[in-house]
C-alpha cells in the first residue's frame, strides 16, 4: 500500500503561518493519506491535530533543536514545551531510539559540519528535498552525498 505522506510540516505554534485547520485542509486538498506535524520543540499541533483531523492520518512528532543541527522525530511526543531548548543530539539519537521513534535530519547542508558526529550518532533517515530551500539543487546534492556517507535512506517534502 502506497501512502502520500508529508513528514515536516510547521504550524503557527512554531516557525510556520498556517493554523492546524488551514493545515489539514491543505493537506487533503494536496491529496495526502497523512501528516507528521512537526513544529519546533513542541507537539502542541499534533495532539489538536489527531482530534480534530478527519480522513487523515496524524503522525506523532515534532522538530527537535540539537548541539548538531535539527532532528524531525517522529512516533514520540513533547510533553511539554521549550522552544528555546537545545538538547544533546547524540543523547537524542540514542533515547528516540529507544522509545522506539523515527529520526529524520532535517535540511542538512545547513549543519554539514556535523556530519562526523551524524556517522557516529546516525539518524534512522536524511531529509533531502525540502520545499523551503533556497538554493535547491545545490543543497539537494549536498543532502545526497550526506545520506550516502551515512548510508540511510532518504525523505523528500514540499510545501503543503
Amino acid at each position: 500500500m502506497k501512502l502520500k505522506v508529508d513528514l515536516h510540516i510547521h504550524t503557527a505554534y512554531s516557525d510556520g503561518t498556517g493554523t492546524i485547520r488551514e493545515i489539514l485542509v491543505a493537506a487533503k486538498k494536496a491529496g495526502l493519506d497523512a501528516i507528521a506535524i512537526t513544529d519546533h520543540n513542541t507537539s502542541k499541533g499534533y495532539f489538536i491535530a489527531r482530534r480534530i483531523a478527519e480522513n487523515l492520518i496524524v503522525i506523532p512528532g515534532f522538530e527537535a533543536t540539537t548541539s548538531a543541527g535539527h532532528i524531525i522525530v517522529l512516533g514520540v511526543v513533547v510533553k511539554k514545551s521549550d522552544r528555546k531548548l537545545v538538547l544533546p543530539y547524540e543523547e537524542l539519537i540514542e533515547r528516540i531510539e529507544e522509545l522506539g521513534g523515527v529520526t529524520i535530519l532535517a535540511h542538512p547542508a545547513i549543519h554539514a559540519k556535523h556530519v562526523k558526529k551524524w556517522i557516529q550518532y546516525k539518524p534512522t533517515a536524511v531529509e533531502v528535498i525540502n520545499a523551503l530551500y533556497p538554493l535547491p539543487k545545490i543543497q539537494i546534492r549536498i543532502n545526497m552525498k550526506i545520506a550516502k556517507q551515512l548510508n540511510r535512506p532518504t525523505t523528500a517534502g514540499r510545501n503543503t
